[in-house]
This record gives C-alpha cells, structure tokens and sequence, in this order.
C-alpha cells in the first residue's frame, strides 16, 4: 500500500489528471457491460434484444457428404479357357439369370476333342501310377536318408574320438598354458576395474542425488511462494503437497471471481466502487489488498483462468502460473525419486560385476592348475576306449547303408514325376471341358455380350459379363480433413438426380488406405453398399450423393448456441422462472452450428434467453469456445461433455449438419 502511495506522489498534475480520465473510463464501460450481461441472476425480465426460447426435444446430427456414381459390385467376365468355335449362346443381352445356368457352349466338335482329352489323360495317369507302385521297394526314401545321415554322424564321432585322444595324450602345449594365464591375469584386470568402476560411480550419484534433492528445494520452495504471490495466503505443511485447485478448494478460492477485472477500483468485500485500498476481511482467508493491488496496477492483461491454456502476449494467468509452479515442483520430486533409482540399480550392477569376475578368478586359476599336472591317465584310457567304439559304429552304418540302397530302384524319383505330371494334366483337361459350357457364377443378368454362333474365339476371349443388380455400390471420395471421421459400417442416406424424393439407405463398406492426389487435394475413395428395395432397378453410372452419419444425438433437449452464457468450463443459461431470469448450470452434449444438446440441467418447456442481435461478452466465451472445437473426432464441444461439431464432406460441398427441434424418424423409401 506504502508503495503505491509514494508512486501517486510522485505524479506531476498532469499526469494525475489523465489517471483520472483513465480511471474514469473504465469504470464507465465496467458499468456499461454490466448492464449489457444483465446484471446476473435474479433479473426481471429479458432485456432489449433477448427473447425466450422453450427448450424442446430434438435431433443433433452431423454429416460428411460424398458425391459419386453407382456401380454393380459384383462383375464376372467369362471366357471359353481354350479356343473353338462357338455351338449355341443360349441367353441374350440383358437377360436375367440364375447361379448354375448354362449361357453358352463350344460346337460338338470342339467337345468331342475335350472329352476325348481328358479320357487319354486318365489312361496316362493310370499308367503312371502303376510304374511308380512296381519300382517302389520296401524301404522308403526316408529310410535311405537316414542311413546316410547315421554314416556322415559316425564318420563325424569318428574323427572327434581321434582329436580327443591326440590332445589327452600330449597335455598342454606353451601356448595353451600361456592363453590359461592370460584369462587369469584378465580376470584380474576385471576385478580391479569393477571395483573402480563402483567407487567412481558411488560418487558420481551421490554428486547427482545432491543436484536433484536441491532442485526439489528450490521447486518447493517456488510452489509454498506461489499463493502469497497471488492471494497473500500462507500455505501450511499440509498443503505443500496438495495441488493448486485442491489448495484453492480448501479456502473455497474462486479465482475468477476475485480476480474479475469488472472489481477494478472496486471494494469487491463491500460491493461499493473506492479508489484506495480498504482494511483486510478478516473473514476471508485471502489478503484483499493484493489482489486489490494485482487487479488495478498490474500493467498487462491479467486473467483468473485460461481454459485454452494460451496466456495474452502482454499479460499473465493466475490458474496458469499456479499450475506451472506446482508441475515443476512434482517434476523435480519425479527427477529425484528416477535419479536414487537409477544410482540404486547401477551400484547394483557394479557390484554383481565384482562377484562375476571373482568367480571368474577361481575358474581361470582352477583351469591353469588342471594344465600344469599334466595328462589324467584315467582321461587317456577313456579316450581310447571311445575311439574304438566309434571305429565299430562307423563300418556298422556303411553296411546298413550299402545294404538298403541295394533294395531301391534308382528311376523311381522319375516315375514319381511321371504320375504327377500326368495329374496335372488330367486336371488341366478337365477344367478345360467343364468351361466350354459357360455357366452363370452368380444370379444376375447378362451384360456386353459379345459373341454369336458360329464364331471362332481364342481362349482369353472375353464372351460375356454376368452382373449382380442386387449388389449395387456408390463409389466416391472423402476429403483428408474428414476420412478419421467415418467408420467402416456408418449408415448413410443416399439421393439420386434419378430418383427425386428417393432416399436409399446404405452403409460404409470400405475406405481405401492409401490416398490420392488430385491439384494438391488429398482424398480418399470410399464405398457404399445400397440396401435396394426389390421392386427397384437401379444402372450402372447413375450419379448419386451419401450423406455419411458420423455423430448423432436423437431425442435429445436442444437449446440455441446463443443462449449460452458462462464460461467454457462451466457453461450456462439464462431461465425464466416465477416471473424472473436465474442462472442455471447446464451439462452440454454434440451441437452445430445452430443447436446444442442440453443432458442435464433444463428440462422439456423450460424457456431460456437468447440474444437475438449483438452477442454479450459471456456469450463470446463460450459460442466462441463451442465453435473452435466443433469438427474435432469424436470429442464433446465442452471438455468431457461429449457432442462434436460440423463436419467438411468429402465431395467439395458445403458441411452438413443437422439439429431439429423435434423427434423426427429418419427418411425412408418413397
């Protein structure tokens, strides 16, 4: 207070004289918006420019639109699979038909000579077969193998037993003795650097443990600092480590009103306007003189919250720099809890290190003893006697073997590729009799017939299309800004220029994955399968619009966008209750451009106030906040409350939501 005496002593005449117009001003417009808002709860009546609107029950819908054209999904192109003449074409073009039904056939001629060879094709495969069942000895291919395989293993034995023997009888050379030493004078070396490493790095984390435990003391201290700042309220031991809004809770601190910047040279204890700073509340745990002084000569833009997170360019956040105190504070206490663990795994590690290349030591030592006595006569015995067993395994296995491959004749790996190659060609005889008599893979109807009786047509020769009329697809696009928003299985509303007044249900059955570019615009196809009704017949190119469902809310409260008041954390409405206008907390849901679904909060035949001109202030809040999120996947226009916005289609034209104050049932067939 002292401190801001002095400052106005210092003032010449002047400069004092415009601090008054200044203040003068401000409280003007103070006035001014508090009139416009309404003065808060209790009022009379809506004002100039409101009128009240009854809260009813409605849709909440939101669209993404694609533009396309219809196409039959199911297409099969027959050909003949072999080349003739054609005998008969027994449908013509258009013709329905059904799964199984024959469309056209080869001439006699060009069936004769299939059936003729197929039957020669199985006469070869019998013949082969045979061969094949006469050369095959008792003994199978796989006995072979393993007879073989048990001869390379003896003659493997063989030489280990002879290596074995050589290096027991000679014990070990100067090399083999000086190599034992080395690994003993290493793992020495081991030792030693372990112990090192430990007694180095023993200092080193109680150097990083010192840092971390001052860091935490400095954040603590930053954080118990932070509350006098602002309110002037000394926190105790129990709140150090307490959060800012369950501190602020606890004294029942509502920063926002507090810090309302319509208090500006206000005694805000008392309700009356001052222009000095008046004696502490002792009914108030905060200190009224700074926030007094942080209210009216803070030189920036000063706000109690910001839900956005973005603080003014010139200005601060109360919530803001409470918040970012106590995140360092927890951030520091997380360093050094992470830092003991860390140096507590790491002297661990060093030491298990130790024990590993003491045992090490031991082993090395034991190994440079073992050489230095020299041969172990009962090792030289039983490496003799092991030879001696792998020289009589060895001629066992080259007798078996030798006797085996005297009972398998050498052609029957032949005869095998004789049957089967004779499989192959009886199979492939067959398919090709069976297809030349065209037969429908699918119910359906004929399309782009292309052949008549009498014509001679290769085996690729496309003869006809059959197509499935039932299955009908509209193909088109999605733009990148909205393919997160659709799901494979969405319903979608289908209109045609063909079918005014017509609106076929559909359903998202694919979306592709990989996008495509076309003058810089990124999309992505999609498909939607019609569900036709059957007295229908829709063709191939028709031109056709779905409008794809990606939120919807039915039967829902609805009230207008304008008649939100409050802020985006807790919004708000104005209710006309026994002749007056009362605040009412809401619970919002998905909106658009025009409605909001209300879940709790009102109920059916309340009426609320909207402003039916200019916007006041608490309007801009929160109007301004639901449409910068509106489109947002899945999310709610209010944080944890659901609901989403308009969304962009994906065939470049306007978005399309949909809110109707009433139940409707969605359109069906005409």
């Amino acid at each position: 207070m002292g401190t801001v005496l002095n400052t106005v002593k210092t003032l010449k005449l002047w400069q004092i004289g415009v601090l008054a117009a200044v203040l003068v001003g401000v409280a003007g417009a103070t006035y001014g918006v508090y009139a416009l808002v309404g003065g808060g709860s209790g009022s009379s009546g809506p004002g100039e420019n409101q009128q009240l609107i009854p809260v009813v029950y409605g849709n909440v819908v939101n669209q993404v639109s694609t533009n396309g054209s219809l196409v039959f999904a199911n297409r099969a192109t027959l050909t003949f699979g072999t080349q003739g003449t054609v005998g008969e074409v027994l449908v013509v073009e258009g013709q329905q038909v059904k799964e199984g039904q024959p469309l056209a056939k080869l001439d006699a001629a060009a069936l004769t000579s299939l059936a003729k060879a197929v039957a020669q094709a199985r006469v070869n495969l019998k013949n082969a077969q045979d061969a094949l069942a006469t050369l095959k000895a008792p003994q199978t291919s796989l006995a072979l193998a393993q007879a073989e395989a048990k001869v390379a293993n003896a003659k493997l034995s063989l030489k280990t037993a002879q290596e074995v023997l050589d290096t027991v009888k000679a014990g070990p050379t100067a090399g083999d003795l000086a190599q034992a030493q080395v690994k003993v004078d290493s793992a020495k070396a081991s030792l030693s650097n372990s112990e090192n490493d430990l007694r180095l790095g023993q200092k080193d984390w109680d150097a990083k443990i010192k840092t971390a435990v001052d860091n935490l003391a400095t954040a603590k201290a930053d954080y118990q600092g932070i509350f006098p700042k602002w309110l002037g309220i000394q926190t105790g031991p129990s709140q150090v480590d307490l959060a800012p809004d369950t501190v602020l809770a606890s004294w029942k601190v509502d920063l926002n009103a507090l810090f309302d910047p319509n208090l500006r040279f206000q005694d805000f204890s008392k309700g009356w306007y001052s222009k000095w700073l008046h004696a502490d509340d002792p009914s108030t745990p905060w200190v009224e003189s700074v926030i007094y002084t942080w209210l009216n000569f803070y030189p920036g833009d000063l706000l109690a919250t910001c839900p956005s997170g973005d603080v003014p360019s010139r200005g601060t956040c109360v919530k803001k720099d409470m918040d970012d105190s106590w995140t360092a504070y927890q951030k520091a206490s997380d360093n050094l809890a992470a830092v003991q663990t860390q140096a507590s795994r790491a002297i661990v590690n060093t030491r298990n290190a130790i024990a590993l290349n003491t045992d090490a030591i031991t082993t090395a030592e034991d190994a440079l003893a073992d050489l230095k006595a020299g041969p172990d006569p009962l090792a030289v015995d039983a490496s003799e006697k092991q030879l001696v067993v792998s020289q009589a395994s060895l001629r066992q296995a080259q007798v078996d073997l030798a006797n085996l491959k005297a009972n398998i004749p050498l052609d029957v790996a032949n005869k095998e590729a004789d049957a089967a190659s004779a499989q192959v060609s009886l199979d492939t005889a067959t398919l090709r009799l069976e297809g030349a008599t065209l037969k429908a893979p699918m119910s359906g109807s004929v399309a782009l017939l292309n052949v008549e009786a009498g014509q001679s047509v290769n085996a690729t020769f496309a003869i006809m299309d059959v197509v499935d009329h039932n299955t009908v697809e509209l193909n088109g696009i999605v733009d990148q800004t909205d393919v997160l928003s659709v799901r494979v299985g969405a319903q979608a509303n289908v209109t045609m220029d063909a079918l005014p007044g017509w609106v076929l249900q559909g359903t998202v059955s694919s979306i592709a994955s990989a996008a495509q570019t076309q003058q810089g615009i990124v999309s992505y196809p999609i498909s939607i399968t019609l569900q036709v009704p059957q007295r229908l017949q829709l063709r191939e190119g028709l031109s056709a619009t779905a409008s794809i469902v990606i939120r919807e809310e039915n039967n829902v409260l609805l009230v207008p966008l304008q008649a939100l008041y409050g802020t985006f954390d807790q919004p708000t409405v104005k209710v006309s209750k026994n002749g007056g206008i009362v605040v009412q907390p809401v619970v919002l849901g998905n909106s658009d451009d025009y409605w909001v679904a209300v879940r709790q909060g009102l109920a059916q035949g309340d009426q609320v106030v909207m402003q039916s001109a200019t916007a006041t202030v608490g309007q801009l809040n929160v109007g301004q906040a639901m449409r910068q999120f509106q489109g947002q996947l899945g999310q709610g226009a209010f944080q944890g409350q659901g609901g989403g916005g308009a969304q962009r289609d994906g065939g470049n034209t306007p978005p399309r939501t949909q809110a109707t104050p009433r139940a409707t049932p969605r359109q069906g067939n005409r």
